[in-house]
């Protein structure tokens, strides 16, 4: 593919992205709400095809990287609104187990929610770790619970609205739980690394 820019003819209705198609697409805009435009990618492509919308809504661009991607959109008074968008890389990845869906991130900032803190649990006897994780899980400001080695048999991450939520939380609930015979807790004061593994 060649790095020139392109206007797409949207009254196509579809487009097919093929290995000679150029690195750099625009889309013009529709001539009618309800208006339908289709991507499609037919051939396998050694460098990325991307399309950028002239008035694109709630997005910037997308890409094609492989064979059999797709982007449905539909002009609307705002701008091209992605209707649906497939990518075959995605699907492959879920066939094999390694992508297991998807899930809303809520921003618990929003609901009140500011004190993150990692809690070392000491249990009296191993044998009260079933019991323990159970009371643990009916706690909802419990998000996670790991059995670890080290000196703590249980180590959780809470997350409270403010210090003094925390404080109910450890001695109403957590220290209140039979067979945890003390905590040690670590306040998170910025969280500065949030991922996941590469692909």
């Amino acid at each position: 593919p060649t790095n020139t820019t392109t206007t797409i003819d949207v009254e196509a209705g579809v487009n097919y992205i093929t290995s000679s198609s150029n690195t750099t697409l625009s889309l013009v805009n529709g001539t009618q709400v309800g208006q339908i435009n289709t991507f499609i990618c037919i051939e396998a492509i050694s460098i990325p095809v991307t399309v950028t919308p002239d008035t694109p809504l709630g997005y910037t661009s997308f890409q094609f990287n492989n064979q059999g991607d797709s982007v449905t959109l539909m002009w609307t008074s705002e701008g091209w609104s992605i209707t649906s968008h497939y990518r075959t890389n995605i699907s492959k990845l879920e066939q094999a187990g390694v992508l297991e869906g998807s899930k809303m991130m809520i921003n618990t900032k929003k609901l009140g929610y500011s004190t993150m803190a990692y809690i070392g649990v000491y249990l009296d006897k191993a044998m009260n770790n079933p019991s323990a994780v159970r009371a643990l899980q009916e706690i909802p400001e419990v998000l996670e619970c790991h059995y670890t080695t080290g000196n703590w048999s249980i180590l959780i991450k809470v997350l409270c609205k403010n210090n003094e939520h925390l404080m109910q939380i450890l001695n109403n609930h957590i220290q209140r739980i039979e067979g945890i015979s003390r905590t040690e807790t670590f306040i998170s004061l910025n969280q500065q690394i949030d991922r996941q593994i590469s692909l």
